[in-house]
């Protein structure tokens, strides 16, 4: 990885680990309280996919700021963890966009609130924009593409790691009505519980999983042209005369 691309790269994931720290530690804890006056939540926390992605961003970008830095004293490069990267940033990507295009109109319509408390201080702002805008950003322009081991298609398949396993663990334990994220209703998201509107649920995961994958291929395939094309237009070497 050229020097100039490095450096910005392990700046902007230093950042995610600190901010990933800060959040999650607070989603947790609950020492900053949000808007409703709330404290942590504990280990039910991680009954959202919002808390999940971001943990597994944060892990992800602690795991290549090591590797980069132990890369610069041996000179070797630790591109597998490209792949991890690529889950994580799509897992997080996942949860922008649903946010987006779901969770904060359908919360201002139902909840009489404004559409951007979806991203409010003093956690959501980080989990559902700021830390998934930064991931993308890094990976795209900054980090090395993935291993061509696998093309882009096969490499997308990867990006399904993290909402298979929830779909599955949580969507089981919402339609069992084991888990909530409102005391009125027996669900994580208005999509979880399967036994209220089973059409909702699989259309829900269907869209999600799809997307999802479609994700992680424009991710990989985006970031190998972006790549190309900064090597092609760098200037050539001097040669020795």
């Amino acid at each position: 990885m050229q020097k100039k691309h490095l450096y910005p790269s392990l700046i902007i994931n230093s950042l995610i680990v600190l901010l990933e720290t800060y959040v999650l530690t607070n989603a947790y804890y609950g020492y900053v309280p949000g808007a409703n006056g709330k404290g942590g939540q504990g280990v039910m926390m991680f009954r959202f996919f919002t808390e999940d992605s971001n943990l597994v961003l944060g892990f992800s970008c602690l795991l290549y700021v090591i590797f980069s830095l132990i890369s610069l004293k041996t000179k070797r490069s630790y591109r597998g963890i490209g792949l991890f990267k690529m889950i994580a940033t799509a897992a997080v990507t996942t949860t922008f966009l649903v946010v987006l295009f779901f969770l904060a109109p359908a919360t201002a319509i139902l909840y009489k609130t404004s559409y951007f408390m979806m991203f409010s201080w003093p956690n959501m702002l980080f989990t559902h924009f700021l830390c998934p805008v930064l991931a993308v950003v890094s990976f795209l322009f900054f980090e090395e593409p993935l291993e061509s081991v696998h093309n882009d298609w096969q490499n997308a398949c990867f990006a399904l790691a993290t909402v298979v396993p929830y779909a599955i663990i949580v969507g089981t334990l919402a339609s069992l009505h084991l888990i909530s994220s409102d005391e009125t209703i027996n669900n994580v998201y208005g999509f979880m519980d399967a036994t209220a509107n089973w059409w909702a649920t699989l259309l829900a995961v269907v869209i999600i999983l799809t997307g999802t994958y479609f994700e992680g291929f424009f991710l990989a395939k985006l970031q190998r042209k972006i790549h190309t094309k900064t090597v092609s237009s760098a200037p050539a070497a001097p040669t020795a005369q």
